[in-house]
């Protein structure tokens, strides 16, 4: 007997089930959950798929826009940290929260981490919105954009973007990025000419998961923080590895759809 299911939205009071299902499904040290609760935790909705009245599984809805230029932007979300507890799984409760997700909006997105679950997704009638590559970036004179907090790298982004559809994100959720990327190691860099979202640096190598503008930039980035060599992921219009898929239409191909939240 699977018991009684249900979906609904988390209150201050679900704060206890909620992190041990981040602890249970994704390992999640101390340090992220500071971050996770600081930033989506009491400014983001988040669905709680129930049995017999306990959380049994969870996601985040980030909220973001579709932007094309000249045109109106469209709301969206952005699913993340969609887990289940191991006692509760194969009993569709992520199929229930991808469709009460589905429901509160028309554009949904999320990140397959692999494979099987990119395959997943497909199976369940979800497209692929931005295809990506990681490339390796050439050594090119120039100088280092400066670190910076989230709502600057918010808007050094934005002009950058300004002449190309793409996911707006928050100035909150660039924070939250912003928190994650330093506890592993990186951070956010911007200025007029370029935007990079730098993941950390392992094995002499600097990897970014965007790389915005002068190419450069980013080069020079790597070469301060005393690395050889640069890697980034970087949206690619055919091929690549499946960044995300996405619930609804229009979607503007392509779709620069930059870091994930992962």
């Amino acid at each position: 007997m699977t018991g009684l299911l249900s979906v609904r939205l988390a209150d201050p009071c679900d704060w206890p089930a909620a992190e041990a299902m981040l602890r249970a499904g994704f390992g999640d040290e101390d340090w992220f959950l500071h971050a996770f609760f600081d930033f989506v935790w009491q400014r983001c909705d988040t669905l709680l798929s129930l049995q017999d009245g306990v959380p049994a599984a969870m996601t985040a809805l980030l909220p973001c826009q579709v932007y094309q230029p000249g045109q109106a932007s469209l709301p969206a979300l952005y699913l993340y940290a969609l887990t289940t507890l191991p006692a509760h799984r194969g009993q569709g409760h992520a199929r229930r929260l991808l469709q009460a997700a589905q429901e509160r909006c028309e554009r949904v997105f999320l990140h397959a981490e692999d494979a099987p679950l990119h395959a997943l997704y497909l199976r369940l009638g979800w497209q692929d919105a931005m295809p990506a590559q990681r490339l390796s970036l050439p050594a090119m004179p120039g100088s280092a954009p400066p670190a910076v907090n989230g709502p600057a790298y918010f808007a050094a982004r934005e002009a950058l973007l300004r002449d190309i559809p793409h996911i707006v994100w928050d100035e909150n959720l660039c924070a939250f990025a912003c928190r994650m990327l330093a506890c592993e190691g990186g951070g956010l860099y911007a200025d007029t000419r370029a935007a990079c979202a730098v993941t950390g640096v392992q094995d002499d190598c600097l990897t970014l998961c965007e790389a915005l503008g002068d190419a450069s930039a980013a080069q020079a980035l790597a070469t301060q923080l005393g690395c050889g060599r640069l890697s980034a992921l970087v949206p690619s219009a055919q091929g690549g590895t499946a960044l995300a898929q996405a619930i609804g239409d229009p979607l503007p191909i392509p779709l620069h759809l930059g870091f994930d939240f992962d």
